[in-house]
């Protein structure tokens, strides 16, 4: 499961990454030196969002690599235990609207509780 990148794919990536810390650092920028008049809440936004990309990226990169090893040769235990029943090799995009569909059903039974018990005097 190696994966091969050119090297224009790979500029283009950090190219990426470095127009999302320019534009955070932007969105700081504006928010810090425009004194005396009320701010845009958009560039608030913008800067956080773009922290939370960058934080995400690098962070996450820091934590999968150092902290926790993650191998992508290694198989899943999917693979390695595939018995038909509980474990069983799927597409990601189908793993990821069984979570979907699990999360939302909980998210509706939670909220539904909530209203009920509110909605008692």
């Amino acid at each position: 499961m190696t994966t091969t990148f050119d090297n224009s794919s790979v500029w283009q990536t950090k190219l990426l990454w470095v127009a999302v810390a320019l534009l955070g650092a932007v969105a700081f920028a504006i928010v810090a030196l425009n004194r005396g008049e009320a701010v845009n809440a958009a560039w608030l936004v913008t800067a956080a969002v773009c922290i939370y990309f960058i934080a995400f990226r690098f962070y996450g990169l820091f934590v999968a690599n150092r902290a926790l090893g993650v191998d992508g040769a290694r198989p899943t235990p999917a693979y390695r235990r595939n018995d038909g029943l509980d474990y069983v090799p799927t597409n990601r995009y189908v793993l990821f609207g069984h979570h979907f569909a699990v999360c939302s059903r909980a998210c509706r039974c939670a909220g539904s509780d909530r209203l009920a018990v509110r909605a008692q005097p």
